[in-house]
């Protein structure tokens, strides 16, 4: 379990919320989440991996000025994975770990790649004047994330891909063949979402981002903000479980973020008045 020596947690999605899709958090960020951390215990649950929490937030507790480490806990995978900061060790050690590929089974996971590789085929195939590049599939352990365009892809790839996903819905065309393909080969209980502005999460039922909610019982009360919140949106799982706009929050960016940030603030000192 999450240590505390708060009654609040305020948990916050990453891309699109505490950072621009995949670039590392501003600093204007730092300030707001510092005199939060006065109130509230910080975590940040991501379907993104560690390595990517490290590289985009790590500013948010190594600089000079920023949050105390001990004041924030990761949560990446959706909360599947839970990490705390070991002074012992000068590094994040994972507290909780689990394995898509042992829940379902090995079988049901090659049958899984299979079919988005053959689906990856068909939309290269059907989408010449698109960018393709590479490391379409990422096993994160506790999920799979698809990437159509490709991880590889650069800022100019990506927001071309996304400039066409947003006139198009191409991932959620995709995400639908996914799901009726697994359908006829009778895999089931997997779960798709829309990751991100680039990618497809793909996890068992259950794990999305509420599970973040199984290491959180000795706080009196949960907060949550994130960008993805309707729709397909991976976020929608977590804001729609808490109290929307009481405990759970939709946000459009890093600078809105920072005003929710205040609003939460003046609300705790209130309840405290």
């Amino acid at each position: 379990k999450v240590p505390t020596t708060k009654d609040n947690i305020v948990l916050f999605d990453m891309d699109g919320t505490l950072t621009e899709a995949r670039k590392k958090a501003n600093w204007s960020i730092v300030r707001p989440l510092r005199e939060l951390s006065k109130h509230a215990h910080i975590g940040i649950v991501t379907g993104s991996p560690m390595t990517y929490l490290e590289q985009q937030c790590g500013i948010l507790w190594t600089e000079l000025g920023s949050v105390n480490i001990d004041c924030i806990s990761l949560f990446p995978c959706n909360g599947t994975q839970y990490y705390a900061y070991d002074f012992r060790q000068s590094s994040w050690v994972a507290n909780s770990n689990t394995s898509m590929k042992d829940h379902i089974g090995n079988d049901n996971y090659r049958q899984l790649i299979r079919e988005i590789l053959s689906i990856q085929a068909w939309y290269s195939d059907n989408n010449h004047g698109l960018p393709l590049t590479g490391n379409f599939i990422s096993d994160r352990q506790s999920m799979v994330n698809w990437c159509p365009v490709g991880r590889d892809a650069d800022d100019n790839c990506r927001s071309e891909f996304v400039a066409f996903d947003k006139e198009q819905r191409c991932r959620e065309t995709l995400k639908e063949e996914l799901e009726d393909a697994l359908s006829q080969v009778s895999i089931e209980n997997i779960v798709c979402t829309l990751g991100g502005n680039t990618s497809i999460d793909i996890y068992p039922s259950g794990w999305d981002k509420t599970y973040v909610l199984r290491h959180l019982d000795m706080y009196k009360t949960v907060y949550f903000v994130g960008d993805k919140c309707t729709g397909y949106g991976n976020d929608r799982s977590l804001y729609e479980e808490l109290d929307p706009g009481v405990t759970s929050f939709e946000t459009t960016g890093p600078d809105d973020t920072m005003k929710i940030i205040r609003n939460i603030i003046k609300s705790m000192d209130e309840k405290n008045a």
